[in-house]
């Protein structure tokens, strides 16, 4: 679901799963180190979370490799990225859950044939 790496503006990025990812010495679902290419993601996050996070640490990586998070403070950055990532993670959340009944609409519809094949 999420990559082990990921290519923004020609850098790639280690993503790396760990248990507690802290950012300034505080807890955090997950963290973007610039110089080290890594972004951290907390193991355990429901789905929604994840993406949501993993998007938001991207998002932070386009700031740093465009050069905007030298420009915009630091607030204005956070919300960048916070609002990008939520609005993506909701949009994927959405393209998940449609398949999801795809497949189970799809799976319904095999059963009744396999039944209506039995009863001929």
């Amino acid at each position: 679901m999420i990559p082990r790496s990921i290519n923004i503006f020609g850098e790639k990025y280690k993503v790396i799963m760990t248990d507690n990812p802290t950012y300034d010495g505080d807890d955090c679902y997950g963290v973007f180190h610039a110089l080290e290419k890594t972004i951290e993601l907390k193991k355990g996050l429901d789905f929604e979370n994840l993406i949501s996070t993993f998007f938001h640490e991207c998002f932070h990586a386009v700031s740093y490799e465009t050069g905007i998070q030298r420009i915009v403070a630091n607030e204005v950055d956070e919300l960048y990225a916070d609002n990008c990532s939520k609005m993506v993670a909701k949009y994927l959340k959405k393209i998940f859950e449609d398949n999801q009944k795809k497949k189970e609409k799809k799976k319904k519809v095999k059963k009744n044939n396999k039944k209506l094949d039995k009863a001929e």
